[in-house]
């Protein structure tokens, strides 16, 4: 169905997340999306990994959800995990 050099709109869509992504954090990030659920992963110092999941992208990308909007639940969320790894 895609080539070598084409994408599926899901792999343009988590590789474009992983790019934002790398605006935000420090680290290693690996993004991806298998059987329709999307994978962050962050590794960061101190040997510290996040993990964000979240099922059925196909909809949620049909209905209108942007790698903007998803970037900045990430990062949200990824805040406040490391906030309260280590000032709680």
């Amino acid at each position: 169905m895609f080539n070598d050099k084409e994408y599926s709109p899901q792999t343009y869509f988590s590789k474009n997340v992983k790019t934002r992504l790398k605006e935000f954090i420090k680290g290693h990030i690996n993004c991806k999306i298998y059987c329709d659920t999307l994978t962050v992963t962050i590794y960061a110092v101190n040997d510290i990994v996040y993990r964000y999941t979240l099922e059925d992208m196909s909809p949620k990308i049909v209905t209108g959800l942007t790698s903007e909007q998803l970037v900045q639940v990430i990062v949200k969320q990824y805040r406040r995990y490391i906030n309260n790894l280590y000032f709680m």
